[in-house]
């Protein structure tokens, strides 16, 4: 079997903060979560579980995996959101699942 990737160049917002998202209007809250959804290399990291950085950092996105994998699947919980991260110069990584 084998597998292509359909790669899209997407213009994302930055970070933000839990306290700075939930101070947004339900509308823009949404839109922010909708454009920093989804699986991707790169980008703003979409935490479900707050702004949870890794220690360390600062970090940058690498990889961001969410719950419906297709074509495989990762065993690491009932509903997970895995964050791969590295730093700025590129010497280290982490890796953050999150799980509801």
């Amino acid at each position: 079997m084998e597998f292509t990737v359909d790669l899209r160049p997407a213009d994302e917002p930055g970070s933000m903060t839990d306290e700075e998202l939930e101070a947004l209007p339900s509308a823009d809250r949404d839109r922010y979560i909708e454009l920093i959804d989804g699986d991707k290399i790169g980008g703003t990291p979409l935490f479900f579980q707050g702004d949870e950085w890794p220690d360390g950092g600062p970090w940058r996105l690498l990889l961001q995996l969410d719950p419906n994998w297709v074509p495989f699947h990762l065993n690491l919980g009932s509903s997970p959101r895995v964050l791969a991260f590295v730093s700025e110069d590129g010497a280290q990584g982490r890796l953050l699942v999150q799980d509801s």
